[in-house]
């Protein structure tokens, strides 16, 4: 479903009507501009009591990510296998593409950072193993299978039980099918829980989701939908990009 710019327009419009009595003002970019790290509170989640140690451990920029980063996510649908083949491939091949149009986070902890997207620099640091780009074995040949062979070789997080969320250690998705945990057996729910934590530019879910872009000012946030949108449903400009890969 596209939304309209009017629909966009009316939930800004529901967001200041509660923010603007208490002087709350919103800004559009990439990353927190003005706090240190340690300033800035944990979202009070349970699945990030979780990944917060974990993540600490597999990318110096981990928590940045957690605390400061923000970006445009667009969902696009497919109407077929063949269709997911095209969209993900060109979505993998423009992503640093659209990081680079719509960077949008210069600014870091009150100083100029260096980078025009400190974000896409904080994920260049951040887990690996469930970030970035995917490799090139699923690129040369994007199904869902090949999606499904890559995800079950992510090192998972958690699973939720009666509304408990329970650790995962040492295990990836692949391996809990054959073995269990702790006495659990692998669920549906547990899969879709565990693609929620592949954090690549472009991941699927049921649908398309385009992770890449910087946040953006209320005025520029169609046009990173408006973007993807022109590419991934004109199938002359896919080939367009295709004949460049």
């Amino acid at each position: 479903r596209i939304v309209e710019k009017k629909e966009w327009e009316n939930f800004v419009g529901e967001i200041k009507s509660f923010s603007e009595p208490s002087n709350i003002k919103w800004l559009g970019l990439g990353v927190q501009p003005v706090s240190r790290l340690e300033d800035i509170e944990w979202v009070q989640k349970h699945r990030y009591k979780i990944m917060a140690p974990y993540l600490a451990k597999h990318g110096e920029l981990s928590h940045h990510m957690m605390k400061k980063t923000a970006s445009i996510q667009v969902c696009v649908d497919c109407s077929d296998e063949d269709d997911f083949t095209r969209k993900m491939r060109t979505a993998l091949c423009l992503a640093p593409i659209i990081t680079a149009i719509f960077a949008n986070s210069p600014i870091s902890e009150g100083k100029i950072s260096g980078f025009l997207s400190e974000r896409a620099h904080i994920w260049n640091y951040t887990d690996p193993a469930r970030s970035g780009l995917i490799g090139e074995s699923f690129f040369s040949n994007p199904r869902f299978s090949s999606y499904v062979d890559y995800a079950l070789e992510v090192p998972m997080f958690f699973i939720t039980r009666d509304e408990q969320w329970i650790e995962v250690k040492k295990r990836t998705f692949s391996e809990y099918l054959k073995k269990g945990y702790q006495g659990y057996r692998a669920s549906w729910d547990d899969w879709e829980l565990h693609l929620s934590t592949i954090f690549t530019e472009v991941r699927a879910k049921g649908y398309i989701e385009l992770r890449c872009a910087d946040c953006q000012r209320v005025q520029l946030t169609p046009a990173v939908v408006a973007a993807w949108k022109g590419i991934l449903y004109n199938q002359e400009a896919i080939r367009a990009v295709s004949s460049l890969m």
